[in-house]
C-alpha cells in the first residue's frame, strides 16, 4: 500500500465526514449453508444471474450464516432496502410484513410490547416485569422494553424468530426474538442523507458515511439521525399527547490487523423525549360516573385532556465489541456488550382532567438507572468428517437497576370520599388534618446475574437429510430491595407531613437453573425444497412486582414460564425461483405463563404479574413471494391463530378457556410493486399493501369493551429512482383513517365509585403521509 494513497484515501474520507455532519441536525424470502465466518455478511442478490427471481437473504438465526430457505425456524427477514422502501420507522411499522406479530402501544409511557403468536406481555411500569420475546442489537441483548420504540436507522436486516428459541438465543426468548443487524463499515467510501416530511409536522433527517481510514486495515462507518413529530391525540389545553423527539447517534470501527482475526467495536448514543398519548374517555349509555369525567374528551375525533404533564425522558448508551477469529476451518466468536439506560416519566394515570393520578418514575436529576454487562463465547465448527457440525458456547449476564417511583392520589379522589362522609384517615390512618391528596413514595434497587452454557449439532445422514440436537443449561439469581415513604398535602399542595423513603428491605431472591433442550430432522430431496420438524423448549425468568406503591400485593415474586413447541414447516420454490410459497404449522403449550393483569386500589391502577396455569397456541403461518414479470412482484401472508388459556383461575374469576390478548385467529396482508423505466437514467415505482387482522382481545378478561374488531388498513407508496444516485418518494399510511385500539385500561373500569359506565382507550396511529428524498453517494 502506497503511502499517499494511504493519505489521499484518508483525506477524502475526512472531508465527506463533515460534509455529512453539516447535513444531519414483502418480508424478503430466500434460500447450501455459508460458512460461519460469514456471520456478519449478508448478500442480498441472486447470484446467477437471473432477473425477476426472489432475492437470496442470509440469517443468523442458528447463530450461523445460513440461507432463510435452509433454515429450520419459522423466520422473517426485512433487509434494510425493504425498511426505506416501506417506509418503516420503528418497529411497531413492521406489524403488515410479519405474521403472527403485533407491536401494540402501550397506556400512558408504557412504550410497545411486542406479540408473537399471541404472547405478550404489556409491562406499563416497574422494572420487574420481563418480555417473551428477546431484542438483540449487533447479537447483544437489550430487551424489547423501550427498545422498539427507538428509530429504526442505518440497519442491514431485522430477524424476526418466532416460537422459543432457548437452546441458542437463551433466557427471555420464549415466545421468539427480534435480532437488529446494522450496516458495516465499508472498504470504499459511500454514504446517504435521507430527509422526510409528514403529516402531524414529521421531520426525519437521517444519514452515514462510510469507508477506510487505513487500506486493508481499520474501516470506520458513522451514521445517525433526528426524528420527532406531534402527537396523534389533541391536547384541549393546546399541543398534542404522543408527541416524539429522538436524536441517536453511532459509530462503527472495523479493524483486521491479521489475516482471519476481525474486530468491530460499535457505540451508540440515543436521547429520546416524548409526551405519551392520552388514554382517550368513552362514556357508555347510561353512563352514571361524575360528568366532569367527559369534560375535554372527544373519543371519536382524538381530542383529549388531562391535569398531569406527561413526560417520558430515557437516553441511552452502549458499546459492544465484537471479535472473530479464525481457528483453521473454525470459527471463534467473542460478543461483549455494555449498556446504560436513564429514565425519567411523570404521566396522568387515569386519562382525565380530574385531580385523580398520577404515577412518576425517577427525577430529573436522578433518573431509573439500569445497566447491562453481557459476554458470549462462541466456536462454530466446520463439518467435521463430513458427518457433523456444532455451535458451542458460553454466556453471562449482568444487570442492575437503581428505581424510585412516586403515585399520587389526587384531591378529586378525597373530595368525593368527603362527600360521602368518608375522610382521609379511613384512607391512611397517617393522613393529617386536612389531607386533600397523597403521593405514596418508593425506591428500589435489583440485581440479575445469569450463567449460561449451551451447544447445538448437525448430524448428517446424507447430504440431504440431517437430524439437530442443542441444549442449553441456565443459571440465573435475582435479588430486589425496596423501601417506601409518603407524602400529604393539603389545600394549594402545601405539604402537610413527609415520611421519607427508609432503609431498602430485601425480598427473598428469586434462584433458578433451567435445561432448555432441542431436537430436530432436516430433509432437503432437492435444490429448491427443504422440510423441518423440531422440538424445542423456551424459558422465561420470574420476578417481581415492583409497583407496591399502589399494589395491595406488594412486591410478591411471581414465578418463571416455560413453553414446549412442536413445529413443522415447509420451505419451497418453484418455477426457477420465481415463486416463493413457505409454510409452518405449530403448537405452544405453555405452563406458568406470566400474564399482566390491571387492578385498582383507593382509585389509582396499577398493574401486577401473575402466573396462569397453562396456556396453549397453535396455529400456521404461510409466507408467499411472487415475481409474476421482472417488474411486477407480489407478496402475501396469512396467519391461523389459535391462543387460549387451559387453565387460568384467579380472585377475580376463573379466565380459562378465554383468548390470550392481541391474539386475531386469522391474519394476514397481501402486497404488489410494479417498476417502471420511463428513460435509461430513471426508474419509478408504485407499491401497496393492504394488511387485514380479524377481531381480538386487549386484556386476559376478554370484555366486550375491551375487544378490536376486524379491519384492513391500507399503505401506499410511489417513488423515483436516478442512476445518479437520487430517490424521491411520496407515501401514505392507513390511508382510510381506520380507528384501532391499541391498548385499554380495565383497571379503572373496576372502581365503579369513580368510573362506573367508562372506559379508556390508546389507539393505533391514524392517516399519516408524507415525501422522502434520499441521495446516495
Amino acid at each position: 500500500m502506497a503511502l499517499n494513497t494511504c493519505i489521499r484515501t484518508r483525506t477524502r474520507f475526512c472531508a465527506a465526514i463533515l460534509l455529512s455532519a453539516t447535513s444531519l441536525s414483502g418480508t424478503a424470502l430466500a434460500q447450501a449453508a455459508a460458512e460461519p465466518s460469514a456471520l456478519e455478511s449478508a448478500p442480498t442478490l441472486a447470484e446467477d444471474g437471473q432477473t425477476g427471481v426472489t432475492e437470496d437473504i442470509i440469517v443468523t438465526a442458528t447463530r450461523r450464516a445460513t440461507r432463510l430457505q435452509e433454515t429450520p425456524i419459522s423466520v422473517s427477514a426485512v433487509t434494510g432496502e425493504e425498511l426505506e422502501r416501506n417506509n418503516i420507522r420503528q418497529f411497531a411499522d413492521l406489524e403488515s410484513m410479519l405474521p403472527n406479530v403485533r407491536v401494540p402501544d402501550g397506556l400512558n409511557g408504557g412504550g410497545n410490547s411486542i406479540t408473537i403468536r399471541g404472547i405478550t406481555a404489556q409491562a406499563r411500569e416497574g422494572t420487574g416485569i420481563e418480555q417473551p420475546a428477546g431484542a438483540y442489537l449487533d447479537q447483544v441483548y437489550y430487551g424489547p422494553r423501550g427498545f422498539l420504540d427507538r428509530v429504526i436507522f442505518d440497519i442491514d436486516r431485522i430477524e424476526v424468530l418466532r416460537g422459543p428459541q432457548g437452546t441458542l438465543w437463551g433466557r427471555n426468548a420464549a415466545s421468539g426474538a427480534i435480532s437488529y443487524t446494522t450496516r458495516r463499515p465499508t472498504a470504499s467510501l459511500d454514504g446517504y442523507v435521507r430527509a422526510t416530511l409528514g403529516n402531524f409536522d414529521l421531520r426525519n433527517v437521517e444519514g452515514a458515511i462510510s469507508g477506510p481510514i487505513v487500506d486493508d486495515l481499520l474501516k470506520v462507518r458513522l451514521s445517525g439521525v433526528h426524528f420527532e413529530r406531534d402527537g396523534y391525540t389533541r391536547d384541549v389545553n393546546g399541543g398534542s399527547f404522543g408527541t416524539e423527539n429522538q436524536d441517536a447517534v453511532r459509530a462503527q470501527f472495523a479493524l483486521t490487523p491479521a489475516e482471519g482475526f476481525d474486530l468491530v467495536v460499535i457505540g451508540q448514543y440515543l436521547w429520546s423525549k416524548r409526551r405519551p398519548d392520552a388514554p382517550l374517555w368513552y362514556g357508555l349509555p347510561g353512563f352514571a360516573g361524575p360528568p366532569e369525567l367527559a369534560v375535554g374528551q372527544d373519543f371519536r375525533h382524538r381530542r383529549a385532556a388531562t391535569d398531569g404533564p406527561g413526560i417520558v425522558d430515557e437516553t441511552l448508551r452502549s458499546v459492544t465489541a465484537i471479535v472473530t477469529y479464525a481457528l483453521g476451518k473454525a470459527t471463534l466468536t467473542s460478543v461483549t456488550g455494555y449498556f446504560v439506560g436513564d429514565l425519567f416519566s411523570l404521566n396522568d394515570d387515569e386519562g382525565s382532567a380530574l385531580d385523580l393520578a398520577v404515577i412518576g418514575a425517577g427525577s430529573p436529576g436522578r433518573p431509573d438507572r439500569t445497566k447491562r454487562f453481557t459476554q458470549e463465547l462462541r466456536l462454530a465448527t466446520p463439518r467435521l468428517g463430513g458427518v457433523v457440525e456444532a455451535t458451542l458456547g458460553g454466556y453471562y449476564y449482568l444487570e442492575t437497576t437503581r428505581g424510585t417511583g412516586s403515585s399520587r392520589t389526587g384531591r378529586y379522589v378525597f373530595d368525593l370520599l368527603a362527600d360521602l362522609g368518608v375522610p382521609a384517615q379511613d384512607i391512611d390512618p397517617g393522613a393529617p388534618t386536612g389531607t386533600v391528596a397523597i403521593t405514596a413514595l418508593s425506591a428500589s434497587r435489583s440485581k440479575t446475574r445469569s450463567y449460561a452454557a449451551f451447544g447445538q449439532a448437525n448430524a448428517y445422514v446424507r447430504d440431504d437429510l440431517w437430524l439437530t440436537a442443542g441444549m442449553r443449561l441456565n443459571y440465573e439469581k435475582k435479588n430486589f430491595s425496596a423501601g417506601d415513604g409518603v407524602a400529604y398535602y393539603g389545600a394549594g399542595d402545601t405539604l402537610l407531613r413527609l415520611v421519607p423513603v427508609g432503609a431498602l428491605a430485601s425480598v427473598k431472591p428469586f434462584e433458578d437453573t433451567v435445561f432448555t433442550p432441542m431436537a430436530g430432522i432436516n430433509y432437503k430431496p432437492s435444490e429448491r425444497l427443504f422440510f423441518y420438524f423440531t422440538y424445542s423448549q423456551g424459558y422465561k425468568s420470574g420476578g417481581f412486582n415492583t409497583s407496591a406503591i399502589v399494589n395491595p400485593t406488594a412486591r410478591t415474586g411471581f414465578g418463571p414460564e416455560r413453553v414446549t413447541n412442536y413445529e413443522a414447516g415447509a420451505r419451497t420454490e418453484w418455477f426457477d425461483r420465481r415463486l416463493t410459497v413457505n409454510l409452518t404449522g405449530f403448537v405452544m403449550d405453555y405452563a406458568d405463563l406470566q400474564v399482566e393483569r390491571q387492578r385498582s386500589n383507593a382509585g389509582v391502577g396499577f398493574t401486577e404479574v401473575v402466573n396462569a396455569g397453562r396456556a396453549r397456541s397453535q396455529g400456521v403461518e404461510l409466507e408467499t413471494i411472487a415475481r409474476v414479470t421482472p417488474d411486477f412482484q407480489l407478496n402475501a401472508t396469512a396467519a391461523y391463530l389459535d391462543a387460549h388459556f387451559v387453565t387460568f383461575a384467579t380472585d377475580a374469576g376463573d379466565f380459562s378457556g378465554n383468548r390470550l390478548p392481541f391474539a386475531p385467529r386469522f391474519s394476514g396482508n397481501l402486497g404488489a410493486r410494479y417498476d417502471l423505466h420511463p428513460s435509461p437514467e430513471l426508474s419509478a415505482y408504485v407499491q401497496g399493501n393492504v394488511r387485514y387482522s380479524g377481531s381480538y382481545f386487549l386484556e386476559v378478561e376478554n370484555r366486550a369493551l375491551g375487544r378490536q374488531a376486524a379491519h384492513a388498513l391500507v399503505d401506499a407508496r410511489v417513488g423515483l429512482k436516478s442512476k445518479k444516485g437520487w430517490e424521491l418518494g411520496l407515501w401514505a399510511r392507513n390511508l382510510t383513517n381506520h380507528l384501532v385500539k391499541a391498548d385499554y385500561n380495565s383497571a379503572i373500569e373496576d372502581n365503579a365509585l369513580i368510573f362506573q359506565g367508562s372506559s379508556f382507550y390508546v389507539f393505533a396511529p391514524p392517516r399519516t403521509f408524507g415525501a422522502d428524498f434520499t441521495l446516495r453517494f
